[in-house]
């Protein structure tokens, strides 16, 4: 739906201040989620790495996700699971003990789940915006160390 209101929209000749991103599919394109990829880097960073295979974590993961993922509120609303909440299951249940913060461990599972690449002319669009004085910043419901991740590979 096309707002046609002169409050909502500006000439196209004035300059924002501001330019908002979102990560996925903006920024970045995201290759397909493997979790025995991303869990094989946690596996290999625990304490105990033979405890479990990727496999059997991936299997976990996909037990959590089908139990969880009909799960709706009052409103009708799906519910939304934090990654960390998965991985906390996953971790728990085959007991494998990772010595790193959830921020961390949510990075390094982040980092080998999939593959990622910079969206074509997307550099060039941010030294642009950059050079010309317009500020940006990336809205989204990824961590904050997450996003660091992307934050890293536009360099």
């Amino acid at each position: 739906m096309l707002i046609n209101d002169a409050r909502f929209s500006a000439p196209y000749d004035a300059k924002p201040a501001m330019v908002f991103f979102d990560v996925g599919g903006t920024l970045f394109r995201d290759g397909k989620c493997v979790p025995s990829d991303g869990f094989r880097a946690l596996r290999l960073a625990s304490e105990d790495p033979d405890i479990t295979d990727d496999p059997a974590l991936a299997a976990l993961w996909d037990e959590y996700i089908a139990a969880v993922s009909g799960a709706v509120s009052d409103r009708g609303d799906a519910l939304e699971m934090p990654l960390s909440a998965v991985l906390r299951y996953a971790e728990m249940t085959a007991g494998l003990r990772v010595p790193l913060t959830m921020p961390e461990q949510e990075e390094l599972f982040d980092r080998y789940n999939s593959s990622r690449e910079v969206i074509e002319g997307v550099p060039e669009l941010l030294d642009t915006l950059k050079s010309s004085g317009i500020r940006y910043a990336v809205i989204s419901n990824k961590s904050k160390n997450q996003v660091k991740i992307y934050k890293i590979q536009l360099k």
